[in-house]
Formats: structure tokens, C-alpha cells, sequence
């Protein structure tokens, strides 16, 4: 590639400048057929110019031949969607999303923190880890399909494979755990499809402290009220310890 030429931009404004001037009423009265276009539609229209590449330059400035064409390649719409836990941090944390409910009004922080926690009863112990993980710079996204809740990826799916698979355990302030899903036989079972897959289970404990109530849980201020614990956890393999130690 050629460095940018300043000189070379120059002209090329100057051209477009001389193109308005020379036929403004070949720019602004465009017609397909025999209907004007007071509006354009550039997901179904495409401006054609004569070729800029010509020779003859002087007759492409002259006459350009502007007009309207169909767009042969069409766009496709793609939808994004989030998940309650990205769908909160980008409206509480990063401010660059707002949440219109059915009747077209915009979701407040505390409303929205509601109706999720509605949604999902897990909602507080699963965004605080969440949050958590994003805060320390990971890509964190769905772990169902490795039977955990988040998986952790360095820059995202497209770039690497997840380095981590999280399960996350709501615990009190004395690490009882709360729910008790977690239990030794699925935990064994979690981290050989773990293994099987070139990842390690990464436990992360959300601790709710003893004096806050169900008043304080109805809001996102209670957010810097929790701790998180993580633990890596990994299969204890004795054959490959011991050659390790005659390795070394």
C-alpha cells in the first residue's frame, strides 16, 4: 500500500467540489425511472458514478452520470442477543445501553435489577461473578455447553479457545455453601470434561454477608457489599506426580 498522499486527498475533494459544481443538477434531481428521489434508501440503493480510474478524466468530471442502482449485495440483519447478566453490566457498569420494556419506556438501573432478579432467581450470585471477571479483564460468556456458568476467554471466542470453565457457589459469610449443587460427584464429573476439553474449572464463590436483607437485595447497591473467593481446582493425578518428582 501507498503512504497517505496529502496532496493526493486535496485533489480529490477539489474533484468532488468541481462535480457540484459543474452538474449540482445531476447530484441533487436523481431519478430511477420515472419517479424522483427525494429520499435514499441505502440498504436498497447504491449511487453509481462514472469510473473515476478513466483516462479521461476532464469528461468523467464533466459528466459523471450519477444514478441510482440496486443494491445487488444485500445486508443482512443480524441480531444481537444478551444474556441478563451482559445486558446489566453494559447498562450499570459501562452506561452504554438502555432497556425499553413492552410499553416502549426505558428500564431504570433498580427496575431492571428487579425484573432480572425475577427472571432468574440466581441473578445476584451469578452477576456479582459476572461482574467480577470482567472487571479483571476477561471475555466472559455462557459455560451450559461445558456444564458450568461462565467460560473465560482471553480476547473472545473468535481469537482462542476458553482457558476457564466457572462454577459459581453462593456461600455465606462462614463459606457454608447455600444451595449445595455442588457436589463432589459433579464436581469430579465437570472437571474431566474439563480436562477433555484443554480447560481448568475455576471456583468462584460469591459470600453474602450476614446482615444484609432481603430489602438490600432488591437493589443494585448491595452490589460492593459482596466477596468473591476463586479456586482453581484440578484432578489430582498420582501416577503423574510421582513422575514428575523422578524427572526432576
Amino acid at each position: 500500500d501507498e503512504p497517505c498522499d496529502v496532496k493526493n486527498i486535496d485533489s480529490s475533494v477539489k474533484d468532488c467540489e468541481s462535480v457540484r459544481e459543474t452538474c449540482p443538477d445531476k447530484i441533487q434531481d436523481l431519478k430511477v425511472g420515472d419517479c424522483e428521489l427525494t429520499e435514499f434508501d441505502f440498504c436498497d440503493k447504491v449511487l453509481v458514478l462514472a469510473d473515476s480510474d478513466d483516462e479521461d478524466i476532464e469528461k468523467v468530471l464533466r459528466d459523471p452520470n450519477p444514478h441510482i442502482e440496486d443494491e445487488q449485495i444485500k445486508t443482512a440483519v443480524e441480531t444481537l442477543n444478551l444474556t441478563l447478566e451482559e445486558a446489566f453490566f453494559l447498562s450499570y457498569a459501562l452506561g452504554c445501553l438502555q432497556v425499553i420494556d413492552m410499553s416502549g419506556q426505558t428500564m431504570g438501573l433498580k427496575l431492571l435489577w428487579h425484573t432480572f432478579c425475577e427472571i432468574k432467581p440466581d441473578f445476584v450470585e451469578s452477576y456479582v461473578a459476572y461482574h467480577y471477571f470482567r472487571a479483571k479483564g476477561w471475555i466472559v460468556k455462557s459455560g451450559y455447553k461445558f456444564g458450568g456458568n461462565f467460560l473465560l476467554y482471553k480476547q473472545g471466542p473468535p481469537f482462542f479457545h476458553a482457558t476457564y470453565v466457572v462454577l459459581v457457589e453462593k456461600v455465606d459469610s462462614q463459606l457454608n455453601r447455600c444451595n449445595g449443587s455442588l457436589t463432589w460427584p459433579r464436581l469430579h464429573g465437570l472437571n474431566r470434561l474439563a480436562e477433555n476439553s484443554g480447560k481448568d474449572i475455576i471456583t468462584c464463590q460469591i459470600v453474602f454477608p450476614d446482615n444484609l436483607t432481603p430489602e438490600d437485595l432488591m437493589t443494585p447497591k448491595s452490589l460492593p457489599k459482596f466477596q468473591v473467593n476463586e479456586q482453581l481446582t484440578k484432578r489430582w493425578i498420582s501416577s503423574q506426580e510421582r513422575i514428575e518428582k523422578e524427572q526432576s
